[in-house]
């Protein structure tokens, strides 16, 4: 088997996966729970303590948004998460303006959905190796 061949076949896996779990993500924003201002309380304002001054402010403005209309951000979050599954399942291969860059923002997104809580600051500024 050629060298490329099976790179290509390692990067359709990679970014199905990432296709896979953002149709999950999105699937899971469906949840009633999500839709009420407990999920704000929650899960949201929990992220706050500990994030760099620039992504709290963002955060925090995000929250604000979410806290006054719980039902429509919940199903814009969801549809955004499921368009960026369906995206890098459709499009795996058709290049950086598609399936590679779909690849690199949704992580990115996720990256500073989930608020990085500390953890993955920490792992940047002082990687393991």
């Amino acid at each position: 088997m050629p060298p490329d061949r099976g790179r290509g076949a390692a990067r359709r896996l990679v970014w199905r996966g990432f296709g896979g779990l953002w149709l999950l993500d999105g699937l899971l924003q469906l949840q009633p729970a999500m839709f009420t201002a407990a999920f704000v309380r929650q899960v949201l304002e929990p992220l706050l303590p500990g994030q760099p001054a620039w992504l709290e402010g963002l955060l925090r403005g995000g929250i604000g948004l979410w806290s006054a209309a719980p039902a429509l951000a919940d199903g814009s979050a969801a549809a955004v998460q499921l368009a960026i599954g369906v995206l890098l399942l459709v499009w795996p291969e058709s290049g950086p303006r598609t399936g590679r860059g779909w690849s690199w923002q949704s992580c990115g997104a996720w990256w500073c959905g989930f608020g990085a809580k500390g953890w993955a600051w920490r792992w940047c500024r002082e990687p393991p190796w």
